[in-house]
């Protein structure tokens, strides 16, 4: 990946405009000014008020879909803001095993973990078509320098990879399942909204399997799950669109840490019969 190049001799600052930083949970009609660019957004100031010419010093790359972004242990040479698509977030074990840590989507900045000691301690891959715009951690400082509200605009993209990890901990604070994957099902619809797309019918990036090990369950929990949900007229799911058609129950099963209240899901007789252990549905891997 060629080295971008000193922008500390082309910007200027011309100009200054804060709008509040998206965090990706903003309801999209309801949030600051958005860009068409994510870098702008970063940033908070189109590009023509501080790039010479309204063009990008940092490359815009292209990610074919499955191709890795970012290498377990690789020096860290750039951070990534994703302009388009979205990546897994992943560490392997000694034994192999790939532990997915999380998602990422537009807006959001991946790399991060590898500033503080000059390498990445977790890898990422593109899971779809993406591009993303790499920016070096000294043209970073450089742009905090040049533009004073961009600092603390920084500091909120940093919080929001903090926030991230929040999620994490409340999806695996409950033990069942069924509750886990309608907590991944609620988070990943609050950041599909932020990203101005439908929080209600969504398309899933990533597999099953990679669900699977970011909720620390097997494959074929996860497939069940989805089919206990859908069951229970919740949701829609047809292989990897899932259509959300009751947002109220969804949030009340997801809350409740045991059992399944009458108010939020009715256990049909073959739930009841097969102790909710509904078949894998066809195409759900």
């Amino acid at each position: 990946m060629a080295a971008t190049a000193d922008v500390s001799s082309k910007m200027e600052l011309r100009t200054s405009h804060e709008p509040d930083f998206d965090t990706g949970f903003e309801d999209p009609d309801t949030s600051a000014t958005r860009f068409d660019s994510a870098l702008e957004q970063l940033v908070g100031s189109p590009l023509a008020d501080w790039a010479p010419g309204g063009v990008s010093p940092f490359p815009l790359l292209h990610v074919a879909e499955g191709a890795p972004l970012v290498h377990e242990g690789s020096p860290t040479r750039c951070v990534h803001l994703v302009q388009a698509g979205h990546f897994k977030i992943y560490r392997t074990g000694e034994d192999g095993y790939e532990h997915v840590l999380g998602f990422a989507g537009r807006h959001e900045v991946l790399g991060c973990d590898g500033m503080a000691t000059g390498c990445h301690a977790s890898g990422a891959m593109a899971l779809e078509e993406s591009w993303v715009y790499s920016l070096p951690p000294a043209d970073i400082q450089r742009l905090c320098r040049l533009l004073p509200h961009f600092g603390a605009r920084w500091q909120a993209a940093l919080a929001t990879q903090i926030a991230r990890a929040g999620e994490v901990a409340w999806l695996t604070s409950t033990v069942g399942a069924e509750k886990r994957t309608a907590r991944f099902v609620i988070l990943y619809a609050r950041r599909m909204a932020g990203e101005g797309q439908s929080a209600r019918r969504l398309r899933l990036r990533m597999c099953r399997r990679d669900i699977a090990s970011h909720l620390g369950l097997a494959h074929e929990s996860v497939s069940r799950s989805f089919t206990l949900l859908a069951d229970a007229g919740i949701l829609r799911v047809d292989n990897r669109e899932i259509e959300i058609l009751d947002p109220e129950a969804l949030h009340r099963f997801a809350l409740t840490t045991r059992g399944y209240p009458e108010a939020s899901v009715r256990r049909t007789p073959q739930h009841r019969a097969r102790g909710c252990d509904a078949a894998v549905a066809p195409g759900c891997a």
